[in-house]
C-alpha cells in the first residue's frame, strides 16, 4: 500500500503591521481564509489529490484591503464561494485522515486558535500528525532570513503552477512551491532525507 503524507498552507485575516504587533490589535483574529493542500505519495513526490478551499471569517467578515492585496482573495470570492470556518476544517482534516500533515511553520496553531473561536474543541483530530518543518527547509539554504513557503521556490528558481491568476500566498500556490522545492532539495542533495 502506497503511503501518503499532506503538505498543507493557510492565509488567515490579517492588516496592516498586524504580525509586528503579533495581532495584538482591537479584533485582530487569525481567522482562516484559504486552505490548501496536497496529498502527496511519499516514495516519488508526486501530487495525489488537491484540496482548495475558500472559508468566511466570521468575527471580520470584511477583507481588509491589506489583506486582499497581500493574498488577491476578494470580498466576492468569499461571499461566492465561501464556506464556513467549521465545514472548511471538517474537510482537512478528512482529508488529512491518517496522515502526516506538513507545514512551513506553526499553522496547526492557527487551526487551533480557530477551533477555539469557534469553542468547539472536539473538532481537533486525533488521527493526524501535525509537524511543522521549516527548519528542514531553512537547513537548506545560506540566508539569515527566513523564506516565505511561496517564495521558497522562486529562491530556487523552480517552475510553479498554482491555480490561474495566483502566486505568493494563494494557500494551494504555496503547497506546490513546498513541494517543488522539497524535490529540489532532496535531488541535490541538500538534505538526504524527508523531514519525517
Amino acid at each position: 500500500m502506497k503511503k501518503h503524507f499532506i503538505i498543507y498552507d493557510l492565509e488567515y485575516t490579517t492588516w496592516e503591521g498586524a504580525q509586528e504587533r503579533s495581532w495584538s490589535g482591537e479584533n485582530e483574529f487569525k481567522e482562516i481564509v484559504q486552505i490548501g493542500a496536497l496529498k502527496v505519495d511519499q516514495e516519488n513526490l508526486e501530487e495525489v489529490e488537491q484540496l482548495y478551499l475558500t472559508l468566511k471569517p466570521r468575527i471580520n467578515p470584511e477583507l481588509s484591503e491589506y489583506f486582499t492585496k497581500l493574498t488577491g482573495i476578494t470580498q466576492d470570492q468569499i461571499e461566492n464561494e465561501g464556506i464556513e470556518i467549521e465545514d472548511g476544517l471538517k474537510q482537512f482534516f478528512d482529508f488529512s485522515h491518517g496522515h502526516i500533515a506538513c507545514s512551513n511553520g506553526n499553522d496547526q496553531l492557527i487551526i487551533g486558535e480557530n477551533i477555539g473561536l469557534l469553542r468547539k474543541s472536539e473538532l481537533f483530530p486525533s488521527n493526524i500528525t501535525f509537524l511543522n518543518i521549516d527548519y528542514w527547509y531553512y537547513d537548506s539554504y545560506p540566508e539569515d532570513k527566513r523564506i516565505c513557503s511561496g517564495e521558497l521556490a522562486e529562491y530556487f528558481e523552480l517552475d510553479v503552477e498554482g491555480p490561474d491568476g495566483t502566486g505568493v500566498h494563494d494557500a494551494l500556490y504555496d503547497c506546490r512551491s513546498l513541494l517543488v522545492t522539497m524535490k529540489h532539495i532532496l535531488e541535490t542533495g541538500k538534505q538526504a532525507n524527508l523531514p519525517f
